[in-house]
């Protein structure tokens, strides 16, 4: 399965994308536009449930999000992420049951040096406009649940739409970066971007499996709009097997700016002495793609 900016992948390829809208077609950059702004979301108002002095716990029903559950509980997603280690919050399933903390349970978030936010960048789509913000692990522990809040704000400084994303991988090694996207729907101009870490989860990364890619090929279209990427994948530690594979690529610039990523899954059971094959496209949404690099994150 492929996560992915905007779909112009073969028809076999189903995009999948977490905590977002549905992706436009492959957006093509527009050269002039008129100006049509937006007032900012306004979040739908939920009845809060009864809070409890000590952890309960909760089933999962359809359309729930772990910041609905934790807005409606009293807790912090942070707290309601650190009682739920290994939780992929993009993944819940219907009758999953979590443990909700109880209010006010202090969790050890990483020192603000360890997650640094880069430099953010929108471009316009015949619909709207894409935003990606790039994120940087400094520290040296894995972060995992890395979620970020993206703002457009007007010339007077007031957000004209808001909307929290997750990382297309849920886990961020030491020295890595991947990026944060949103697409903000019928929003074609705007004066400052603003992003916000709002949850990022310090781990040792053990519940990871170690993977190498392998005969790793990137071949960039003339245009330099999109990316072809393959290779195989192999595991490092002949002790382990794993059953779910992501993969992001992620498509860089001639100036080193984040244009684009992509998330290949795969699920199934690699085991020791095999390897599995990985084929996928990296489209830009702004500037020709200069380079791909490819992070892979791997589960028991």
């Amino acid at each position: 399965m492929l996560w992915a900016l905007a779909g112009c992948a073969p028809a076999t390829a189903t995009p999948y994308v977490y905590n977002s809208p549905k992706l436009t077609p492959y957006p093509t950059r527009t050269p002039s536009f008129t100006p049509s702004l937006v007032a900012g979301l306004t979040p739908t108002a939920s009845t809060p449930l009864p809070i409890s002095t000590t952890p309960t716990t909760y089933t999962i029903q359809a359309g729930d999000t772990l910041l609905e559950i934790a807005r409606r509980f009293g807790v912090a997603l942070a707290d309601l992420l650190a009682a739920n280690p290994g939780i992929v919050p993009e993944t819940l399933r219907v009758g999953q049951v979590i443990q909700i903390p109880a209010p006010n349970t202090q969790v050890t978030l990483p020192p603000p040096a360890a997650a640094q936010l880069g430099q953010s960048a929108c471009y316009p789509s015949g619909a709207g406009l894409y935003c990606l913000a790039p994120v940087t692990n400094l520290g040296t522990a894995y972060l995992e649940n890395v979620q970020i809040q993206i703002t457009l704000l007007d010339a007077q400084g007031q957000s004209l739409a808001a909307q929290e994303a997750w990382l297309p991988l849920d886990s961020l090694p030491a020295g890595e970066t991947l990026p944060a996207v949103v697409f903000f729907p019928k929003i074609e101009t705007f004066r400052t971007i603003q992003t916000e870490l709002r949850t990022a989860l310090l781990s040792d990364g053990t519940r990871f499996v170690p993977l190498q890619i392998r005969n790793l090929l990137v071949r960039v279209d003339w245009g330099g709009l999109t990316a072809q990427v393959q290779g195989q994948l192999g595991l490092v530690d002949s002790a382990n097997s794993v059953r779910v594979i992501w993969l992001a690529g992620v498509a860089y610039d001639a100036e080193g700016k984040i244009v684009g990523v992509r998330r290949w899954e795969w699920s199934g059971l690699l085991a020791t002495g095999e390897e599995v094959s990985f084929s996928f496209a990296v489209y830009s949404v702004g500037p020709p793609i200069a380079r791909v690099e490819v992070l892979s994150e791997a589960r028991p």
